[in-house]
């Protein structure tokens, strides 16, 4: 409705009437309606993550500084939100949870312009998850979980960290994720994951993520060295790690649950 079809239609409410009666109220309830949907059309169906601190304003110390962590919050996964908006709105994906999209249009071709970008959303919110400032202490029960299946010749962490660089330096383009996942046979996992695939599309539980994308730590890390700044980045997230999101989601997949280091 026009602004000046409304101000006509205003003016014929009875004298000492209020404007927002009867017909009135409802159409200006209308009218809020309307622009309350464009505003989700704008903003899409999937938006960028709230995250749990200030890491736009103020880095991830000690893992990346705000500038870099600004440009993959807020122009890399921005650029991958609005693909995946474009291609779900309108399409038979469209309302479904980023899981059921995922799911939905794995192992199918045709559907890489929708399972990509969805991969790639999950990937960065994980990544984010998995990381605090100046990280979190591992829970007593998961050390004793991760040197039981690995020994303990070395600390959990160190362990658990040699096992990410190499699985990261598998990925020969520096672009997809290393996850820490449960696997239903019942052990734990480090698995590599190109870029555009996720754990979600497989029957295994994802417990911790670290991006290897250069768009990720390439602001930090000069990629002119041999290793292309790979190794401090990933001695860097281990020291901002949350280990306490790896125990949440080891003792729901596991049905022990895991009470935090005191």
């Amino acid at each position: 409705m026009r602004p000046t079809w409304i101000r006509k239609f205003v003016e014929y409410v009875p004298k000492n009437a209020s404007a927002l009666t009867g017909t009135a109220r409802f159409r200006a309830t209308e009218i809020a309606a309307e622009r309350a949907d464009e505003d989700v059309v704008k903003q899409g169906f999937y938006f960028l993550p709230k995250l749990k601190f200030p890491a736009v304003e103020g880095g991830v110390s000690p893992v990346l500084s705000a500038r870099q962590f600004s440009y993959m919050y807020n122009v890399v996964h921005r650029d991958i939100v609005e693909q995946l908006n474009r291609h779900t709105i309108g399409s038979e994906f469209e309302g479904h949870t980023l899981e059921a999209v995922i799911r939905a249009s794995a192992f199918d071709a045709t559907k890489n312009a929708v399972h990509t970008p969805a991969c790639e959303h999950f990937n960065y919110c994980f990544f984010y998850h998995s990381l605090r400032p100046w990280g979190t202490p591992m829970p007593a029960d998961l050390r004793e979980a991760i040197q039981l299946q690995y020994g303990s010749g070395e600390s959990a962490e160190k362990r658990i960290q040699s096992l990410f660089l190499r699985a990261a330096s598998t990925l020969q383009s520096r672009s997809g994720w290393v996850y820490l996942v449960w696997v239903d046979s019942g052990k734990l996992d480090v698995v590599p994951f190109e870029q555009g695939t996720t754990p979600l599309a497989s029957d295994v539980t994802p417990l911790l993520c670290m991006s290897v994308n250069e768009s990720t730590y390439g602001l930090d890390y000069s990629l002119a060295t041999a290793e292309g700044g790979l190794e401090p980045y990933t001695k860097n997230f281990f020291k901002g790690c949350n280990w306490l999101l790896v125990a949440k989601y080891y003792g729901e997949a596991t049905g022990r649950p895991i009470e935090p280091t005191l």
